[in-house]
């Protein structure tokens, strides 16, 4: 993959590794499920400087790293839906309005998730998790309860 303005994208071999290596327990997700997470929401950022997926890399790794600090006990589904909501969570934002045929970035975010769930393989509890995860980043949304949209 290279971005319309001819960048190599992040290093997602690398970070797929580097991040299960570390943080694999905290994914609630195989290394299989996760290199095809990374491997589908990678292609779906464009080219803004910081909204290329090198973004999206440092917040799933972030949340996990947050999620170990507190000692945050969350389910096996809760914990795939916050790395996945992290993994999705700005992919609107590296599309013009027109593009994204003028849903906000946190809509449009949510939909490319639903768009690529079979591939994922993530049963719908998880889904959802997720896209409150990604709503929880619309400007101004910060009154949430459960913990993994506030992570975000």
């Amino acid at each position: 993959m290279v971005y319309s303005d001819g960048r190599a994208p992040a290093e997602t071999d690398e970070f797929t590794r580097d991040f299960y290596n570390e943080h694999g327990d905290i994914s609630g997700m195989s290394p299989d499920q996760f290199a095809t997470l990374v491997g589908l929401s990678s292609a779906r950022y464009e080219s803004l400087p910081y909204h290329g997926y090198a973004h999206p890399m440092q917040v799933m790794w972030d949340a996990a790293s947050k999620k170990k600090k507190f000692g945050l006990k969350l389910s096996p589904e809760n914990q795939a839906g916050l790395i996945v909501g992290s993994a999705y969570h700005d992919v609107g934002e590296s599309n013009p309005a027109e593009e994204r045929h003028h849903k906000s970035p946190e809509e449009f975010s949510i939909v490319s998730m639903y768009q690529d769930q079979d591939q994922l393989g993530f049963e719908e509890d998880v889904m959802e998790i997720a896209k409150k995860c990604i709503a929880a980043t619309t400007p101004g949304r910060f009154k949430h309860r459960e913990p993994e949209p506030r992570i975000l």
